[in-house]
């Protein structure tokens, strides 16, 4: 019973710390969005322009969460294969955009104000185009079309 009294523990505070990494991003890549809105950034989309730049909040609001647990990533689907993947991915509003190769085809590479680097490509080995988004080597999210 002590073993597992123990396992339980350094479950919970595991997930406690990845709570407070998730909670810390978000109050940074909220306050970096609301800082790009007040100043007027734009994606430069939408009626004249006057769309404003997403946080990854509104990328996955309404996807379905597929993540199994089983790597780092978080995982999610939607719909709308590689065009709506390029309109989150603008939408995101990415600095030092780079077209790429990949192995599924060309893609698009770019770095969000807070560091977070971006990546939309049209395959992925699960299948559908993806778009990633790589906050750090622990906090990975993946969108599937």
């Amino acid at each position: 019973m002590e073993e597992v009294d123990k396992y339980f523990k350094e479950e919970f505070l595991q997930g406690a710390q990845h709570s407070k990494e998730i909670k810390e991003f978000y109050v940074s890549n909220n306050k970096a969005l609301e800082a790009a809105n007040a100043i007027g950034i734009r994606d430069g989309k939408g009626p004249e322009g006057s769309r404003k730049v997403k946080s990854i909040d509104d990328i996955i609001a309404g996807a379905k969460d597929t993540t199994n647990n089983a790597g780092v990533a978080r995982n999610y689907e939607k719909t709308g294969g590689f065009e709506k993947t390029l309109e989150d991915f603008e939408s995101l509003g990415p600095s030092n955009v780079k077209d790429i190769q990949t192995q599924y085809g060309s893609g698009k590479v770019g770095t969000l104000s807070d560091g977070t680097k971006v990546v939309a490509r049209p395959g992925s080995k699960t299948g559908g185009s993806t778009l990633e988004i790589k906050v750090s080597n622990k906090k990975i999210y993946k969108i599937r079309y």
